[in-house]
């Protein structure tokens, strides 16, 4: 690689659910993800989207966090459509069935 050339960080991508997940991203109302589980996302660009809609949009990753469930707070809780852990624990098991409030997660944010 020529000493002039950046080094492209490697593509991410996130995938969004349903076309009510689609219209909150494309909207803008929609920013945050929560994650089970320990990700290897990084700041940076990131491809979200859904195959199966046929859909994706470029966005940034400003931010990435690890912690476990219930010490998500409030905001982020909120942000990603939940009022509280149970009401998370609950809607996310529809894709982690074994999630709960000591399960680490990785919770991304995007521009």
């Amino acid at each position: 690689m020529a000493t002039h050339e950046k080094k492209r960080k490697p593509l991410q991508a996130l995938l969004i659910a349903g076309e009510a997940g689609k219209e909150a991203v494309l909207s803008g109302k929609k920013n945050i993800s929560i994650r089970e589980g320990w990700r290897s996302y990084v700041k940076g660009p990131v491809l979200i989207g859904c195959h199966e809609l046929g859909w994706a949009v470029g966005k940034e990753l400003i931010k990435v966090k690890f912690k476990t469930l219930g010490k998500v707070t409030k905001k982020d809780l909120r942000a990603d459509g939940f009022a509280s852990v149970e009401e998370a624990v609950a809607g996310l098991k529809g894709f982690y069935p074994n999630i709960a409030p000591e399960s680490k997660v990785t919770v991304v944010e995007w521009k």
